[in-house]
């Protein structure tokens, strides 16, 4: 995971905080550059495709697919699936309730409870063949807003 310092970004680059993250629906908030944030601490850089896991407070469940490059906090982790894994697919079984759950059981802290990074390599991952993966997608892409218009 490359770390940068808030004085090495760009000013046009996205800076990814975690209030940018809806929770339990892995939608976008706000994409801000470099010159809307204000913070100075270091970062990670991401790259367009990873996987953004937020390790803070998991109950929040909130993780997003990047759609292009950029820098987010620290409390953020840049996930590259290698192989026949969709980032799609990653990002669901992430927010499921099984791994949801897992990383709740799993998390330290008090007030700010995260997942440990030996917890998180240590998680099950239930790896469908790669068109079953495609399948699953697809189908909560065309199910979701029809659940969402039932809350």
């Amino acid at each position: 995971m490359a770390c940068i310092e808030s004085d090495e970004i760009q000013g046009e680059s996205w800076v990814l905080d975690l209030e940018d993250i809806e929770k339990d629906t892995g939608k976008l908030i706000a994409k801000k550059t470099k010159k809307e944030v204000k913070s100075l601490s270091t970062k990670h850089k991401f790259s367009k495709g990873q996987v953004l896991y937020s390790k803070l407070r998991p109950y929040l469940n909130k993780v997003i697919v990047a759609n292009e490059d950029g820098c987010c906090t620290s409390e953020i982790l840049p996930i590259t699936f290698y192989g026949n894994i969709l980032s799609e697919y990653a990002q669901l079984f992430l927010m499921s309730p099984y791994f949801v759950t897992y990383a709740n059981q799993c998390s330290y802290g008090v007030k700010m409870p995260r997942l440990g990074t030996d917890d998180g390599k240590n998680a099950y991952f239930a790896l469908p063949p790669l068109n079953e993966q495609k399948r699953i997608v697809e189908k909560v892409k065309q199910i979701l807003p029809e659940i969402n218009l039932l809350k």
